[in-house]
């Protein structure tokens, strides 16, 4: 039962004891303090309730005693207590003593009391004992009239759990069902057709209708729930209803439709969450203690359809813990979830529907009477808007991608591994000159992606030890091929990962003892086979250094931007160049692209997966430049030896498209498009520790060390090793500790950059 309802219930127990409380002088000064009490709960001021109850309970009755007025008003404000700090096993206990002391309470107070101990047993996960309590609140209120509060609550609060139960008796749920439509009824007739109450209903009757096995009708039933949250815009509504249609989907193995329907509610809740963002953390958290199963819930359904940038959004969002840095990303709390691919169409006629029936119900409340010809427009709006929402189902479903064998070349000695997941294992190919070995790896794709998932979520959390995930999928991707690839010395390796594996930074793995970093100098490539190297062309020369140190839209301020590059600035040659903010324009960008031999972007990215046109770089100057835009004629990559981008997600693929082919995010864009080189991150990444690793990687980088070296180099050193591993060198051992007041050794903070590399 809602928390306001159940206060007020409990409050109509206790109302006639603050009257009839003895004049006495001695009892009026105990009474005082029984109506503070009484104050402090009905304003939900538990810590001076905790106060009053410590004074009053010596001078009280004991529970099993207490008889009179006084004391059963405190007995009630106490069970609040207990309920409202999660006591729970108190509650029931003193909610059992109020029920066996009741002998002489009204029928009404008799069935809010059962109603009580309904709710704390459900609480408790006691659902047995819960619905018989139900049924002897609805005995106990069978003299009061069919619409009074406890006769209403008791109704609906057994139907709701017989939902929430997973009761799937059909003795059982046939005379729910009957009973929920009777009252969507009543409540229409009330308050016509778009009401919160028929709405509510007939989410609930979606639920149980779906457990009768007739997964159209819950489906037809959600949807129009959905439609009337719109109705009325109410994000609760949209949300709930929203998760209802989008179970169905699932019931009914529809997993686009699902995942659809769940981007809806989530957005609802995105909506709802908005409005909390002035409140206190604890009350922002205590919002989304309820939902983030509904969260991890579609995260799950994106993963399982290989949408991993989606589903590390949706993570995002349902996210608690605050790192307490300066990310160069979007709050997530602000972001909204974008249709791809085929679910654009369907959500922008969905969102013309919505505006029509936001109208429709706006005219209709001005209508007097608001019932009869006048709500001819909203029925036909409701109408219309549902059928739409039911044509989510005809989704069309994302097929794998049948691996293709790579192909090699011998234009590089450096050994290169192919990685080509398939729905039933993993194939791994090392090639070595002209050498080729395979190796079967059993793992599923879906297997794999849920363990690339989870390495990713330890990463990003710098509380959390990554060894145990990080060390499990080196079993599953560098175990089996070790013993055919150069001994463990610094070595350069050029990887080719395919599908979920573009997400991995593979020098997190770790093999009980070290990080694969610590091992071999690693750079990752988009096409089949060895790219010949490629120089820069012959009208490049110089250093091009960009930054963004200002927060612009909602984004938090980078103030190490500018420590990042002047630090880079001191390595880079004399003709190179520097603009930070007003300086960093679009027109400098695109010339920078074009005629420059290395470029440096230090800023803001937001990833909006699956959407090129919301996904955006920001320049210093304030404005945003599209992945879409840079995807066009204007923006050349090619013949750029280096593009560095030192923000957020930039190395992250866009996502995957209808067929299940891969979208290219920004970095892989500019790679595949022909930049020889380009530095990008596969997650948020801290404003101070990246200045440092981006100036120690470009210091390497002027010493004359490659670009795989540089980068190994500057993140052993924020490893905590500071030079370069040999044959004879001890490498570090395992995760040290984070650094007294700094930020330390956990790959969260060196482990986000990876190489693409033509080499």
């Amino acid at each position: 039962m809602p928390w306001p309802r159940m206060l007020r219930a409990a409050l109509v127990i206790a109302q006639c004891a603050c009257a009839s409380l003895q004049a006495a002088p001695a009892v009026q000064f105990l009474a005082g303090h029984v109506q503070q009490l009484h104050q402090a709960v009905r304003l939900q001021q538990w810590g001076a309730a905790q106060a009053q109850v410590a004074w009053l309970q010596p001078r009280l009755p004991s529970d099993e005693a207490c008889a009179d007025q006084r004391c059963r008003q405190v007995q009630v404000d106490r069970l609040l207590l207990h309920k409202a700090l999660g006591e729970l096993d108190a509650a029931y206990a003193l909610a059992q003593t109020i029920e066996r002391n009741a002998a002489s309470t009204s029928a009404e107070g008799a069935a809010w009391n059962a109603i009580n101990l309904a709710d704390l047993a459900r609480r408790m996960d006691r659902q047995p004992d819960a619905l018989q309590w139900l049924d002897t609140a609805l005995s106990r209120a069978a003299s009061l009239p069919p619409d009074s509060a406890p006769r209403q609550t008791a109704q609906r609060a057994r139907l709701d759990l017989l939902a929430h139960f997973e009761v799937d008796d059909p003795a059982v749920l046939g005379p729910a069902v009957a009973d929920i439509a009777a009252m969507a009824a009543h409540a229409q007739q009330l308050h016509g057709r778009a009401s919160a109450e028929r709405a509510s209903l007939l989410r609930l009757q979606s639920t149980l209708v779906k457990r009768l096995g007739d997964t159209a009708a819950a489906a037809r039933l959600a949807a129009e729930s959905l439609a009337i949250g719109w109705a009325l815009q109410e994000p609760g509504l949209q949300l709930y209803s929203g998760l209802r249609l989008s179970n169905s989907a699932r019931r009914a193995a529809l997993p686009a439709a699902q995942i659809f329907y769940a981007k809806w509610a989530i957005n609802a809740a995105q909506t709802e969450r908005s409005s909390t963002l002035d409140l206190p953390p604890t009350r922002q958290q205590s919002f989304m203690q309820d939902k983030r199963e509904d969260y991890v819930d579609l995260a799950d359904a994106l993963l399982e359809q290989r949408r991993l940038p989606e589903a590390e959004q949706v993570l995002a969002m349902a996210r608690e813990e605050d790192y307490h840095q300066l990310v160069r990303s979007q709050e997530p709390r602000r972001q909204r979830l974008a249709f791809t691919g085929a679910e654009l169409p369907l959500a922008q006629a969905l969102g013309q529907h919505r505006q029509r029936l936001e109208r429709a119900y706006a005219e209709w409340r001005r209508q007097d009477p608001p019932l009869g010809l006048a709500e001819q427009p909203l029925q036909q709006a409701l109408d219309a808007a549902v059928a739409a929402l039911l044509a989510g189902q005809a989704l069309p479903q994302a097929q794998p991608l049948a691996p293709t064998a790579p192909t090699v070349s011998s234009a590089t000695g450096t050994p290169q591994v192919f990685y080509l997941p398939t729905p039933d294992r993993l194939r791994i190919a090392v090639a070595r000159g002209d050498a080729l070995d395979v190796v079967d790896v059993p793992v599923s794709e879906p297997e794999l992606l849920q363990q690339v998932a989870a390495l990713r979520r330890a990463l990003q959390n710098p509380s959390r030890d990554a060894r145990p995930q990080a060390q499990a999928l080196y079993a599953l991707l560098w175990a089996p091929i070790a013993h055919l690839l150069p001994p463990p010395t610094g070595t350069p390796v050029l990887l080719h990962p395919e599908g979920v594996l573009r997400y991995l930074p593979f020098g997190t793995l770790h093999d009980g003892m070290h990080w694969l970093v610590e091992s071999y100098a690693l750079a990752l490539n988009a096409d089949g086979g060895a790219v010949p190297a490629q120089t820069p062309g012959a009208d490049r020369g110089g250093w091009a250094l960009f930054g963004a140190s200002r927060g612009e839209a909602g984004l938090a301020p980078l103030p190490q931007v500018a420590r990042e590059l002047a630090s880079i600035r001191r390595a880079a040659p004399p003709d190179s160049a520097l603009a930070l903010n007003a300086g960093f324009t679009v027109a400098r960008l695109q010339a920078a692209l074009a005629q420059r031999s290395v470029v440096h972007i230090a800023s803001h990215f937001v990833l909006a997966p699956g959407d090129s046109r919301a996904s955006w770089l920001q320049l210093g100057n304030g404005q945003h430049v599209s992945l879409a835009a840079m995807a066009g004629g204007a923006y050349r990559f090619d013949g750029l030896d280096l593009l560095t981008l030192s923000a957020c997600d930039t190395a992250v693929p866009l996502g995957v498209d209808a067929q299940g082919r891969s979208l290219d995010g920004l970095a892989w864009l500019a790679h595949t498009r022909g930049a020889k080189n380009v530095l990008a991150s596969l997650w948020p990444v801290p404003d101070a520790s990246t200045a440092t690793l981006m100036g120690r990687f470009y210091q390497h980088l002027a010493e004359g060390q490659s670009k795989a070296d540089a980068l190994r180099a500057a993140q052993l050193a924020e490893l905590g090793q500071g030079t370069l591993l040999t044959s004879g060198a001890q490498p570090a051992r395992g995760l040290q500790p984070l650094a007294p007041g700094g930020e330390g050794r956990h790959p969260y903070y060196w482990g986000a950059f990876v190489l693409l590399s033509k080499i």
